[in-house]
């Protein structure tokens, strides 16, 4: 056990100078490109999953939580939302760069979470806008289907996009909530048209969560997540990050020698590695844990031969970082987040199936 606690404090403390340096870079990244990002993809319209799954592959600790809001807001559409999941890769990147994997292989990575990203967020897009028009034709084409129901409305469209959201909001007496549309173009300018029902209800409407509660939200939750993607310095910011996943690296590594020790690597390999669909669901069930250490497990066991490019990818495609806690906390619709959750967890899932299918190795 000496041994094995040496050995996980001497592999982890060598990749402390790389993780430093790799953060610092990315810091100054994200101070640069960051609120960039957000506004590009606010106005992305119906090219959002494109746009989604590229940028989302930027190292961006808030950006899952900004597409969270986003989406909350109606702002950008649910195909979009997917793609900014499955692309987002948390702690991958950073601590493969300090690991000094072979570029290559982060290519092959990247690329493959881009594509699988923007191919699902199209489709979910699709798929979404075919039922709302089978829906409108149920309904006979009413003026009703111009709004939005359970919370699946793509807020804007095009240049200039109409968002309707529709809000539950159950106050003292049993009230509910009435449809508001708003117009909004793209540079932000809105006028409201509000429709009153005068029930024993009362109906409000969900407005886009401004750019300042936006802020908050993010800066509360990744504080809560010890990610501390949101402080001013962004030298104190990137050592606070570099100490904090060097803790998560060095408790996993810990655990990972242990168990190769008393467990065996081959049978850890055989458990995970050599079995199809239990391996990839295991893995994006790892994935789906909102927190940093999930990505650096899920990294840490690819770095130590356990889990193979399937897993990876089944992983690494469902770690939103910080993006589900917000969605949840933002989005009032508690069961189209848990729908999304389990479409997110199914599309991992599938995307490091067709990685094995494919015979995809790196």
């Amino acid at each position: 056990m000496i041994d094995v606690i040496l050995d996980s404090l001497m592999d982890s403390v060598k990749l402390l100078p790389f993780l430093f340096v790799t953060y610092l870079a990315m810091e100054y990244l994200e101070s640069r490109t960051g609120e960039k990002t957000k506004h590009f993809i606010r106005r992305a319209g119906h090219w959002g999953p494109l746009w989604g799954g590229i940028l989302g592959i930027v190292p961006q600790c808030g950006f899952s939580a900004a597409a969270s809001s986003l989406y909350a807001g109606r702002v950008i559409t649910l195909g979009t939302l997917f793609a900014v999941f499955l692309s987002t890769s948390d702690e991958m990147l950073p601590i493969m760069i300090s690991e000094r994997t072979a570029l290559p292989v982060l290519l092959k990575v990247l690329g493959l979470k881009v594509l699988i990203a923007m191919v699902a967020g199209f489709a979910v897009d699709a798929v979404y806008r075919a039922y709302r028009w089978r829906g409108r034709a149920r309904r006979g084409g009413g003026a009703g289907a111009a709004g939005v129901s359970s919370g699946n409305e793509s807020g804007r469209e095009g240049t200039g996009a109409q968002a309707g959201v529709h809000s539950h909001s159950h106050a003292d007496g049993h009230s509910h909530a009435a449809a508001e549309h708003s117009h909004a173009d793209i540079h932000g300018h809105a006028g409201a048209h509000s429709h009153a029902h005068t029930h024993s209800h009362t109906h409000a409407a969900a407005p886009a969560m401004s750019e300042d509660e936006e802020e908050y939200q993010i800066g509360r939750l990744c504080e809560h997540e010890h990610c501390h993607c949101e402080d001013g310095s962004i030298v104190k910011s990137a050592l606070k990050h570099t100490v904090n996943i060097f803790l998560f690296i060095l408790l996993i590594t810990f655990l990972l020698n242990a168990a190769f020790h008393f467990i065996g690597e081959e049978n850890m390999m055989h458990w995970f590695g050599d079995r199809a669909v239990y391996g990839e669901a295991v893995a994006s069930l790892l994935g789906l844990i909102p927190n940093c250490a999930s990505s650096v497990l899920i990294t840490q066991l690819y770095l130590n031969g356990i889990f193979g490019a399937s897993q990876l990818i089944a992983g690494l495609l469902v770690n939103a970082g910080v993006g589900l806690l917000v969605l949840f906390r933002v989005n009032p619709d508690w069961k189209e987040n848990v729908g999304i959750t389990v479409l997110l967890y199914v599309l991992g899932v599938l995307g490091g199936l067709a990685v094995r299918a494919l015979g995809i190795a790196f």
